[in-house]
């Protein structure tokens, strides 16, 4: 049951849509005194957006829905780790994307509803609403329904929606979808959920703004292993500007009000090497929900959406990486400038870590009255040791923040759209528990590096008719002992020149091994081995760290079908 904090919580969030279900226009407010006026919806053929699903193949529940909004929409909200456990790690979470067309800013992003998207492809026209129903569905396919003794095999790959986008592998080659002829819709994970939605069907009431014209084909997955993987769940969006107008300045946000286990004690943060925001307890205790040694819960980006528009500015990110968000912002509770977002303007000012008015985001005390540099992300310093600036030392004094729901966006840009043209961003939420709620934070970005460096494998579909080596290798069982010392080891300016770190494996049997490091970043350093196989017993590589500048890094090693990450500390000490 939840506790009576929660459920007049979601009461106070769901009561501008019941009265709007009267037709009286409200102004809705949420628990932390944020106003958010809401407008009647008109009446139209896709206003009633129904379709949810569930991903449930890990250790993660989570609602999804085909109108933007990730894990609520108005009913209960889930987004349950561990799986089966009645603790809820995310309150809501919605896709924002904004940008310049032809020099006007068009946004689809809301915070607790109106919603801003509609179900099925751009269409020309407004749909009558047997139309609608028809799109408004979301498509499941997993492993067993690639195989010969799926249970659900016929009825799900019959129905796969190859008409509306959804990909497929063409195993005869002949351009044409034929279940009877062994082809299979692309699977990501071993749980999928497919749907396509776009912006164009409807008002942006929230936002108040004209609609950017991209249809969005979106696809949910999540893996059955244990670990980081298996604590995580994956959303690739694949972004079609179908104007003839190019899309230009273009951001975009995963909005999220977290509420991790209890939603009034909580802290965010973001870690700007890893492109993550993240959210943790303030305290080592989540009352009546995680109890003692409470989780923590990061955003971050696997595949950035990349244009052919070039490297113009107005298409360019502001670092070389290929993965991670560029902005992590928030806003306070309230109404007035430090508030949430009420127009199109304030969401695209969030989407670039900046305040309502458009004031930028400043280090020190909440970001938004400090005298600091102006910063792309929101309390980047390192929570574990109360580095300034975090919500464990704001002031640079050991000041903390007092703790309180918190609702923060991780974004991405500017990049840009090309007329007709398609990018692909996906995003991963990974979930981490260490031995307390600070451990839980170290332990989070140990986690989000290791599945940045094995994001190639991630985004890979399934081999058919079964596991491919590479999929098996996500598991968790470890038919090896392996260690990496000394730990920290001396790097770039270090005394005597630096130092160098080994790798000491034992094996009980000949087995294919490789030995790769990684940055935080998820770039490949070094290769200590090559993939090939050894005898059982014990083998040792050394890793020359002299010249690696100082810093946390990710040592992969890979035996048979299992693999395992040691992280590396590189010091200058």
């Amino acid at each position: 049951m939840l506790p009576a904090s929660s459920h007049i919580r979601t009461f106070l969030r769901l009561c501008p849509l019941l009265i709007l279900g009267l037709g009286m226009p409200v102004q809705a407010q949420t628990t932390d005194s944020t106003v958010v006026p809401v407008p009647p919806t008109p009446p139209s053929a896709c206003d009633e957006i129904t379709a949810e699903a569930f991903l449930d193949i890990g250790n993660v529940r989570a609602k999804i829905m085909n109108n933007g909004a990730l894990f609520w929409n108005g009913g209960a909200n889930t987004y349950e780790v561990p799986k089966g456990g009645g603790v809820h790690a995310i309150f809501a979470a919605n896709l924002w994307l904004g940008g310049m067309v032809d020099n006007d800013l068009r946004v689809a992003a809301t915070t607790y509803g109106p919603w801003d998207f509609w179900p099925g492809p751009v269409a020309p026209g407004d749909r009558t609403s047997e139309a609608c129903a028809a799109v408004d569905r979301i498509w499941e396919v997993g492993l067993d329904d690639l195989r010969a003794d799926g249970l659900f095999a016929h009825e799900r790959l019959s129905e796969w929606p190859v008409s509306l986008g959804a990909p497929f592998i063409d195993v005869d080659g002949d351009g044409v979808y034929l279940p009877e002829n062994g082809d299979r819709p692309e699977l990501l994970g071993d749980q999928q959920l497919w749907w396509v939605m776009n912006d164009a069907g409807g008002e942006h009431l929230l936002s108040n703004s004209e609609p950017l014209g991209v249809e969005v084909r979106a696809t949910a997955f999540a893996f059955d292993v244990a670990g980081a993987v298996g604590n995580s769940t994956f959303y690739r969006y694949r972004i079609r500007n179908t104007t003839t107008h190019p899309i230009t300045e273009a951001f975009a946000s995963m909005w999220s009000d977290t509420d991790l286990g209890a939603p009034f004690d909580d802290y965010i943060g973001s870690d700007s090497t890893l492109g993550m925001g993240f959210s943790y307890n303030a305290d080592n205790n989540d009352d009546n929900q995680y109890g003692s040694a409470p989780p923590a819960i990061g955003f971050t980006v696997l595949k950035r959406p990349v244009s052919s528009l070039g490297d113009a500015h107005a298409c360019r990110y502001p670092d070389t990486n290929e993965v991670g968000f560029t902005n992590v912002m928030h806003y306070l509770g309230g109404g007035g400038v430090p508030g949430g977002p009420q127009d199109r303007t304030h969401f695209y000012n969030f989407m670039q870590s900046r305040w309502r008015d458009g004031a930028p985001l400043r280090m020190g005390s909440s970001g938004r009255d400090a005298p600091g540099i102006p910063t792309q992300f929101v309390y980047p310093g390192d929570p574990v040791t109360a580095s300034f600036w975090s919500e464990r030392n704001n002031d640079g004094s050991g000041r903390q923040s007092a703790p309180a729901d918190r609702r923060f966006m991780s974004s991405l840009g500017p990049y840009c759209l090309a007329p007709g043209e398609e990018v692909e961003l996906v995003v991963a939420i990974v979930w981490s528990r260490g031995s307390s709620n600070l451990d839980s934070v170290r332990k989070l970005r140990e986690d989000v590096a290791y599945i940045h460096s094995i994001r190639d494998v991630i985004l890979t579909p399934r081999e058919l008719p079964g596991r491919s080596k590479e999929d098996v290798r996500l598991g968790s069982e470890l038919p090896f002992a392996a260690s990496v010392y000394p730990n920290p080891v001396g790097g770039a300016g270090g005394v005597g020149g630096g130092g160098a770190a080994n790798v000491r494996l034992s094996t009980p049997e000949a087995l294919e091994v490789s030995v790769t490091v990684f940055n935080a970043l998820g770039q490949r350093v070094h290769t200590a081995a090559e993939p090939g196989f050894v005898q059982a017993g014990g083998h040792s590589w050394t890793l020359p760290t002299a010249d690696w500048a100082p810093g946390v890094y990710l040592v992969r090693i890979s035996a048979g079908h299992a693999v395992t990450t040691r992280q590396l500390v590189v010091s200058a000490q």
